[in-house]
């Protein structure tokens, strides 16, 4: 019964025009946002997973960082979820559904284990 109701998730995004179609992967539509991401300077291991679902194919994206910054998390995290759902919205013109960004502090940085 489950199986009936789950929503279809398409691995790209079709674009018709009068001069052709255009077909966009969902591993490049990933790599686009990634890079963008990782412009911003104090950013480490940065993920990204985008989910297109439905007929109308909106998107459902979850972005993990670490951030060298231990402060102003929320803030810089609002920044993230700007700069992905503008590449979507604007630039690719992808409805979005829902952008949750995982953002933590990078404890570690700077430390080296030497065997």
């Amino acid at each position: 019964m489950y199986g009936i109701f789950v929503p279809v998730k398409h691995q790209e995004v079709r674009f018709d025009s009068a001069n052709g179609k255009l077909r966009i992967s969902k591993a490049s539509i990933e790599k686009i946002i990634k890079n963008k991401i990782k412009e911003i300077p104090n950013l480490t291991d940065v993920d990204v997973d985008l989910k297109i679902l439905g007929k109308n194919r909106q998107a459902k994206m979850f972005i993990s960082a670490l951030s060298t910054e231990e402060q102003n998390l929320h803030r810089q995290g609002e920044n993230i979820k700007r700069i992905a759902n503008e590449q979507l919205a604007k630039h690719l013109s992808i409805p979005i559904k829902k952008t949750t960004v995982d953002l933590k502090p990078n404890l570690n940085r700077g430390k080296v284990k030497v065997v």
